[in-house]
């Protein structure tokens, strides 16, 4: 029988989240006894990667039991999507060393003494962007927006989260710890904020260059792509595998108004630089991470076809929070015509000639998860929502979706 809460993340992964404590994944919230488990990055990470909390989540991942702090994955696929969790088993099931993992943890209580063998950085909040469906916590200048905004309507505040707290950016002790065991790693993740304007990215990046373990380790990296340099790309050649997760979320004025204050033609630039070393160096591959959300719904399709065609896969993210960008509170007419729109490209899809027939059978499931999110049945007051904080933030960037996406605006008139 399939065990349907069992996670490769709790026996291979650490990463650290923006508060400055270990977890297991993006959407792993640790959580004992309905209370937060933090171990700080301040600690060396075995002591998170064996504390109680750890050996007791493997045992119930083991035993079929649902781990509280990862409800994200179970709500998503009792919803009839599909989830971060589904991919990983998929990815892990046939995977030698994973399945000996689990056999360590079942036989010494959840304890693994193996070293994680994927490992996430995550360099804090500094970033150059404030994409409007991201939060304080992955973007500084978005946390100085909301807090602009809400002395000016404190309205505001019931729908823009703020942190009034500093986000450190001082890795020290965890990139020491993975200094330390380097040899016994096998992915590195780095994310952000954006990565590619934090001096830690080039701190490590270097390291496991000079110390030839960069050839044994596959190097993955979220980023914006705004700051990328042909020298950092030279440098990435060296590893592995590299893998440059870089976000997108729509086309022109689709993007510029989502990825505010950023100008296509120079994200399009640093795009076509990339691709042309994908296409130099074998090791080098890029996937387009689109978050799927009502300003880019229909922008969707336009993407899809762009980088199909350049067989790069699209990563299409369905938003869960917040809740008034998420597509399942989309009006009924316009999920009607988004759905109208799915079915038409799930039917000729298959025609179009893209070469990777893997990215196009990913690409089509997908699909027919968003499907799947949109048949939820919607709270009308996220309608309200989405219209109060588009407008604000249409006031205060000097934007109007009417002009930029007006293909989405006539449907909230």
């Amino acid at each position: 029988m399939e065990n349907k809460t069992i996670c490769p993340n709790f026996f291979n992964n650490v990463m650290n989240d923006s508060f400055g404590v270990y977890k297991t994944c993006c959407l792993h919230v640790p959580l004992k006894d309905n209370k937060v488990v933090g171990v700080p990055v301040s600690e060396d990470l075995n002591v998170f990667w064996n504390s109680e909390y750890m050996k007791q989540s493997r045992l119930k991942a083991l035993n079929g039991e649902e781990i509280k702090g990862c409800e994200e994955c179970y709500r998503s696929e009792k919803n009839g999507g599909t989830s971060l969790r589904k991919d990983l088993v998929e990815i892990y099931e046939d995977d030698d060393e994973y399945n000996e993992r689990l056999k360590l943890a079942s036989e010494n209580g959840g304890h693994l003494n193996k070293f994680p063998s994927a490992l996430e950085l995550r360099v804090g909040n500094l970033c150059n962007l404030k994409c409007r469906m991201c939060q304080p916590q992955d973007s500084d200048l978005i946390n100085k927006e909301y807090k602009e905004l809400i002395s000016i309507d404190n309205s505001l505040s019931t729908i823009l989260p703020v942190v009034d707290f500093e986000i450190s950016d001082d890795l020290t002790n965890y990139i020491q710890s993975i200094k330390n065991n380097a040899s016994e790693i096998k992915v590195i993740r780095f994310s952000g904020g954006e990565p590619l304007i934090n001096k830690s990215f080039y701190e490590l990046l270097d390291f496991l260059i000079e110390n030839r373990f960069a050839e044994g380790i596959e190097f993955r990296l979220n980023t914006n792509l705004t700051k990328m340099k042909e020298d950092t790309l030279e440098k990435l050649s060296k590893f592995k595998k590299v893998t440059i997760d870089f976000s997108i979320d729509g086309l022109e004025s689709v993007y510029e108004y989502i990825r505010y204050p950023m100008v296509w033609d120079v994200t399009k630039t640093k795009l076509n630089m990339t691709h042309s070393f994908m296409r130099k160096y074998e090791n080098i591959k890029m996937n387009a991470n689109f978050t799927v959300q009502i300003y880019n719904i229909f922008s969707m399709f336009d993407l899809v076809d762009f980088f199909l065609s350049r067989s790069m896969l699209p990563i299409l993210h369905i938003l869960q929070n917040p809740s008034y960008l998420n597509i399942r509170n989309m009006p009924d007419n316009l999920k009607q015509d988004v759905v109208a729109k799915i079915d038409e490209t799930l039917a000729t899809i298959d025609e179009k000639g893209y070469m990777d027939k893997f990215q196009v059978e990913w690409v089509s499931e997908r699909l027919r998860a968003i499907k799947n999110q949109m048949s939820l049945d919607r709270n009308e007051f996220q309608i309200d929502l989405f219209k109060k904080f588009t407008n604000a933030l249409d006031v205060k960037r000097n934007q109007n979706i009417s002009i930029m996406i007006p293909e989405i605006a006539k449907y909230y008139e």
